[in-house]
């Protein structure tokens, strides 16, 4: 799978050759930097776009099946905390997907720019609530924020994942020209 984030109409088209190799898709392009986009060689089952609080910023969630086994990927980016409003409303979001987290089934993996790191109190709160455990752990701190300033590196970009699924590999990519670094990650399902 691969997951894009401020992803617009230009975008879009200039990656057209890359995306082709994925039959199976579903995309929010947008003029801000809100637009979302997954991508699977792996059929999805009902996939929608989906708002969690009053930020109106989309979230995609759906259902894939690996070896028969139902697994829902959540994929978000909520607003940066820059402003007092910003802060409000992302936290407003991260909570509503809490408060829906029996409607995503027991197999879950959520990925995205949460906007938060993995120290604040918000973001634990989520990760408590979701029952979810973050895929940096044994592989080190991996900041993926801001790329332009190296020196004030921090990890935004998370992957989080239930009980039943495990971390094989994950690794910070390099600079593509974006102000996050790639996060690469391989997924499996525990025995």
């Amino acid at each position: 799978m691969l997951a894009l984030e401020e992803i617009n109409d230009r975008w879009l088209s200039a990656l057209s050759d890359v995306l082709g190799s994925f039959p199976f898709r579903k995309i929010l392009t947008r003029g801000d930097n809100f637009g979302i986009g997954l991508f699977s060689h792996t059929p999805f089952q009902n996939p929608v776009i989906e708002y969690f609080g009053r930020a109106r910023v989309p979230t995609i969630v759906s259902k894939v099946y690996i070896e028969q086994h139902p697994i829902t990927i959540l994929f978000t980016h909520p607003l940066p905390p820059g402003s007092p409003t910003g802060f409000h409303l992302r936290n407003q979001q991260l909570e509503e997907i809490a408060s829906s987290r029996k409607t995503f089934g027991d197999s879950l993996i959520v990925i995205g720019d949460l906007n938060t790191t993995s120290w604040s109190y918000y973001y634990k709160r989520f990760v408590s609530r979701m029952n979810l455990h973050d895929s940096r752990k044994g592989f080190g701190i991996q900041p993926s924020w801001p790329t332009m300033l190296p020196i004030m590196l921090i990890p935004l970009d998370h992957c989080l994942v239930s009980d039943d699924i495990i971390i094989l590999d994950r690794k910070i990519g390099p600079n593509l020209g974006s102000d996050h670094y790639p996060v690469y990650i391989e997924l499996g399902l525990s025995n």
